[in-house]
């Protein structure tokens, strides 16, 4: 492609394409095959302050406060609603127009770091990725925080002004931070960058223009973050602390971080199994096009920003989902980015290899990749026959399920590890001399990219003939509901959106006793826990003969959630 006008305009008709395939039945509920976790009372909790205030002029009508956490997402949807109304549309209609920014400044950074060809193919995969479509179109703030990952990576690009560039790159990154708790993983980003770019240079004097970017970046990330503590975190310091402790992602303990390590190929396993093809082909590139990869932090070696900030984000992302994150898997459209982008350099390369005269691998790359497959395939293996409901496990083994498993799995990975790089230290001087036509190497890069193309399509499909409207249908059974009187649970942010009612969080240890304070008269509730006074914060300060004289008004299926809707008598006493 020659003619920049003709590479733009593909561009924007992908850009359009993606918004599209995030737009099409907006009001429909995410697959479940998607999150771990049913992702539909999440949406509901991100916009809850919003909400209040656009209905009722306050931000945090009980203790549930993201306009700290999620601070990005939150103004956007109050934003959204003032001109939308409150209603499902117009709270996913932040995370559209966000997905348009985002394809627009993913390609523009692809086609400044790897060239227009590989920019045009990586949106392409991007933008009809099945798993980035179904969760970039929800209500959630993995979206807010990719979009400015995006963005710290375009102005790091920012050739004619670095200096100014790296600066405000900080400040997207501290804006991503400050979008959701998870969007610290831009943070993790940075260092990963900071450290190949010194890598790069190692062992000669940094020159002045590098280092002064990266002073830049850190000062501007840090003045932002220091900014978001005392503009919104310390003056709402009693509510955030309460909400952080309900979504916090990270292990509170070093072993719970080990522990996650340990059995991250079930965290990152669903890379696999959401886009198999695309993993394939980023450890072939990785594996035959080894120089490549550590051409990023060879010395002397020039190396284009956005690649290195890719590659920086794709380390980063991979530590945050295996080992901090534990579950859920929208964590994983952080990934999906420097995937996709390297996916389709790689496929351009194999597009372009006409002969293979010494497979040249190096030892530490093929070791780094043959352990880890090794790793991920015992530890999958294992994990999957424990998991038989029928394996012959003995007592002794299920009493320390965890350390039996740690010490088998790290003997047989070493051991299958040994005996690989034995064989591949015999086996990496053997000379080739095989051509290959440009009819065989282009052949297989379309066949890998109509079989990534083809998996997702089949989902989009599968997710077309089964759409659900389940949430639609309780929030007009909510809106349906006589009175103005609040409604508390766990999901009423979500089902009380297009209604007038309020809506109340409840928690253990958050609003235990809403009733007599804010009038709730509605109750929705995870099916059964009516009767276990116990098990919910709200009913266990009630009088005991509450659940006989609440009044079922209707029961919703959501995802794998069954939610009753009760109606409570007069506000009973508190014990």
């Amino acid at each position: 492609m020659n003619s920049r006008a003709a590479v733009v305009a593909a561009g924007i008709a992908l850009a359009l394409l993606a918004t599209g395939l995030r737009t099409v039945h907006l009001g429909a509920d995410p697959p479940y095959s998607i999150e771990v976790h049913s992702p539909f009372s999440i949406e509901g909790q991100i916009v809850h302050n919003a909400r209040s205030h656009a209905l009722f002029g306050r931000w945090t009508p009980d203790s549930w406060d993201l306009t700290a956490l999620s601070a990005v997402p939150t103004f956007l949807s109050a934003a959204s609603f003032s001109i939308l109304g409150t209603s499902l549309a117009g709270a996913r209609a932040p995370a559209i127009v966000l997905s348009l920014l985002s394809m627009l400044l993913f390609f523009s950074i692809l086609t400044r770091g790897f060239g227009s060809r590989t920019a045009v193919l990586g949106t392409l995969l991007l933008a009809t990725n099945y798993a980035a479509a179904m969760i970039m179109r929800l209500a959630l703030p993995a979206t807010a925080v990719m979009t400015l990952m995006l963005l710290a990576v375009w102005f790091w690009g920012w050739r004619s002004r670095p200096i100014a560039g790296a600066a405000l790159a900080g400040i997207a990154s501290a804006a991503a931070a400050a979008s959701d708790t998870t969007g610290f993983v831009v943070v993790l980003a940075g260092a990963v960058l900071s450290l190949l770019l010194r890598l790069h240079a190692w062992k000669m004097t940094w020159l002045r223009e590098a280092r002064s970017r990266v002073r830049a970046y850190w000062t501007c990330l840090g003045a932002g973050l220091a900014l978001w503590v005392f503009a919104l975190v310390i003056p709402h310091w009693t509510t955030t602390a309460a909400t952080f402790r309900y979504t916090n992602p990270f292990p509170d303990h070093l072993r719970e971080i080990l522990r996650a390590g340990f059995f991250s190929p079930h965290e990152l396993g669903g890379l696999f199994r959401l886009f198999p093809v695309t993993v394939l082909v980023i450890a072939v590139y990785s594996l035959f096009f080894s120089r490549e990869v550590m051409r990023l932090i060879a010395r002397h070696r020039p190396v284009a920003g956005e690649k290195l900030w890719l590659f920086a984000w794709l380390l980063a992302g991979l530590l945050f989902v295996g080992v901090l994150q534990s579950r859920p898997m929208r964590t994983l459209l952080f990934l999906i980015p420097p995937m996709v982008a390297f996916a389709a350099d790689g496929l351009l390369k194999l597009a372009s290899l006409r002969r293979i005269e010494r497979i040249e691998i190096g030892l530490p790359v093929f070791f780094f990749w043959e352990t880890t497959v090794v790793w991920f395939g015992v530890q999958w293996a294992f994990r999957a026959w424990l998991l038989m409901p029928k394996a012959p496990v003995p007592a002794f083994f299920r009493a320390h399920a965890n350390r039996w498993e740690f010490a088998v799995v790290t003997l047989l990975s070493l051991g299958i590890s040994f005996v690989a790089v034995l064989a591949y230290r015999r086996w990496r001087h053997a000379r080739f001399d095989i051509p290959i036509p440009r009819a065989v190497s282009v052949t297989v890069v379309v066949a890998a990219v109509a079989a990534i193309l083809a998996i997702d399509l089949a989902q989009y499909e599968r997710w077309r003939r089964h759409p659900h409207d389940s949430v639609l249908e309780a929030q007009a059974a909510v809106a349906a509901l006589p009175g103005t009187e609040a409604v508390a649970g766990t999901w009423a942010p979500l089902l009380c959106l297009p209604s007038r009612h309020p809506a109340i969080m409840v928690r253990e240890g958050m609003n235990e006793a809403p009733m007599e304070k804010l009038g709730v008269r509605y109750l929705l509730l995870e099916k059964g826990t009516l009767e276990d006074l116990r098990s919910n914060a709200l009913l266990a300060r009630l009088n005991a003969d509450l659940p006989r004289r609440a009044v079922l008004r209707g029961t919703f299926v959501l995802g794998a959630h069954e939610v009753e809707l009760f109606e409570l008598p007069a506000p009973a006493p508190m014990r």
